[in-house]
């Protein structure tokens, strides 16, 4: 495995290095700006940038859709996996429109779909040192440092690029090379923008482990898995809506849906919380006291700000925001419990609703222990949380290409079209032959 290796090692600098250049034009140069601008322009603005979004797009060709992450699983299960090179910077520069803008999708699905398409060119770039069925360990490499870059967790990273492929299963021989490459992403990306924690004010408390953390853990997880089995349905009829309606009124409708999300929720809540991945909602969320029927309108408006961005076509992730939906059901559920005060129930929300949404229960837990610090007394309930989320959430999924298991060496050749199994170069003789 040396040449794999080094090739991750490798890679992972210049996914780092790109995710950095992504998350300083995004987040520091244009969304940090615009929570500071007038009202009337915070409205205006995500209108703005997913028409922008819909111009770099189409800059990339007729083919070129607003699926980032997504994009990784379809290829993934390819025999022969491929993202186009060109399909990169108009991507990457959607995703800057879409949520430098206050669309409200995170960061991390242009991460992936960077890191993806990087592995995959690599591999076609020095084909004649990799064997063809390395172009997957590659490919995976390249979503892990995506994930570890942006999220400063490689850990996290690593395990969300195993598990998303499949609902309850995870890819194998990939793993080594994604360690190194998740590495390598992550002194990359610290050298160039920091190492800040991405949810500082989550998992801060120290408390010891209950019985009662347990139980609660349990209740939080059965009730994010009918969430994100809600959130999953929801989420799939607006991708729907982003490819069967026409790009104009899709906009239009885009426009207006998040101008008002902006207005209403700076009259709701103080400050347009419907803007961006949704990290100002969290500190707002966790830093004040706050009365349940506002808690329960901030899951509402961020749902809809998501769903509106999702269906309007705009380009980012679903990991951010099923966390601070998480996070918000987590916090309701404290309420009602007598725990407003600890940051525990909101932790174990973010957990479970990841993980529902998703289907990836170990990433879930591996990104609380990473992003927020937490500690054993929120870790073990937090994995009760997402253990007790797969068994309510079904089959349901945010990713529209998860295949539920892998498949055998047999059973993958019966999943194949019967034209994979015929000769067609048929030898023929011409009617008017002597």
């Amino acid at each position: 495995m040396p040449r794999m290796v080094l090739a991750s090692v490798a890679l992972g600098m210049m996914v780092g290095a790109t995710v950095a250049a992504f998350e300083w034009l995004t987040v520091r140069v244009m969304l940090d700006h615009l929570l500071e601008r007038p009202l009337w322009q915070q409205a205006l603005a995500p209108g703005v940038g997913l028409v922008l979004a819909a111009g770099f797009l189409r800059l990339g060709g007729k083919d070129l859709n607003s699926s980032t992450s997504d994009e990784y699983i379809r290829v993934f299960h390819d025999r022969n996996p491929r993202l186009p090179k060109r399909h990169l910077a108009p991507k990457l520069l959607a995703g800057v429109a879409t949520i430098g803008s206050g669309g409200a999708l995170g960061l991390e699905g242009p991460s992936i779909f960077a890191g993806s398409t990087i592995g995959l060119a690599m591999q076609e770039r020095f084909g004649k040192h990799f064997r063809r069925d390395e172009s997957k360990m590659l490919l995976t490499a390249g979503a892990a440092a995506g994930v570890a870059a942006i999220f400063q967790a490689p850990a996290t990273g690593v395990i969300f690029a195993l598990e998303s492929p499949y609902r309850d299963d995870f890819t194998q021989r990939a793993l080594l090379p994604s360690l190194f490459a998740s590495a390598s992403a992550w002194v990359t990306f610290a050298l160039i923008v920091g190492t800040d924690s991405v949810l500082p004010f989550l998992g801060s408390e120290q408390r010891e482990l209950h019985i009662s953390d347990i139980a609660g853990g349990a209740l939080v997880g059965l009730l994010a898995g009918f969430g994100g089995r809600t959130v999953a349905w929801l989420i799939r009829r607006a991708k729907e809506i982003a490819t069967r309606f026409a790009l104009l009124p899709r906009l239009v409708a885009g426009a207006v849906l998040m101008a008002a999300l902006v207005v209403a929720s700076d009259a709701a809540f103080g400050e347009p919380l419907t803007l961006g991945p949704g990290v100002g909602a969290l500190a707002w969320l966790i830093n004040g006291d706050h009365s349940l029927a506002l808690i329960a309108a901030l899951f509402g408006f961020r749902l809809a700000a998501t769903l509106t961005s999702l269906g309007a076509g705009g380009t980012g992730g679903l990991f951010i925001p099923l966390v601070v939906q998480g996070v918000i059901l987590g916090r309701i559920v404290g309420e009602i419990a007598g725990g407003s005060s600890s940051s525990l129930y909101p932790t174990l929300g973010l957990a479970a609703f990841l993980a529902a949404g998703y289907r990836v229960p170990i990433a879930a837990v591996m990104f609380v222990a990473e992003s927020t610090g937490a500690g054993a007394a929120y870790v073990v309930p937090a994995l009760v949380a997402a253990a007790a989320s797969q068994l309510s959430a079904g089959s349901s999924s945010v990713a529209a290409y998860q295949r539920s298991v892998r498949l055998g060496h047999v059973e993958h050749r019966l999943t194949l079209p019967i034209t994979a199994a015929l000769d067609t170069d048929v030898l023929t003789t011409p009617p008017d032959a002597t």
